[in-house]
């Protein structure tokens, strides 16, 4: 595969997938940012990575089948194509295994 690739990376309100989106911007590729609404708008949380360069969009990838088709659609409509995918998304729950409920 050869020239600018195309990224979707979901999950990208802060961590792995905010430093995951920005190294993409700096290898010269295009990426879609995604994260999911929270108590705050989702759209605010990646703005800097919209200014950055990404084009961002509200996402929970635990939404219905329909609702996802429909969100994939939307990406698709964005740059025309996907070649990779990062299901970034995620919870941790970090603490001694006994203490974890």
């Amino acid at each position: 595969m050869t020239g600018k690739l195309t990224w979707f990376v979901t999950g990208c309100s802060s961590g792995m997938g905010e430093c995951l989106v920005r190294a993409i911007l700096a290898a010269g590729d295009q990426v879609i940012a995604t994260a999911r609404a929270r108590d705050s708008d989702a759209l605010d949380r990646i703005a800097p990575l919209k200014e950055a360069g990404a084009a961002v969009m509200e996402l929970d990838v635990t939404a219905s089948a329909e609702v996802l088709n429909a969100k994939v659609k939307e990406a698709w409509e964005i740059y025309g194509k996907i070649d990779v995918l990062v299901n970034n998304a995620a919870y941790i729950d970090a603490g001694v295994f006994e203490e974890i409920e």
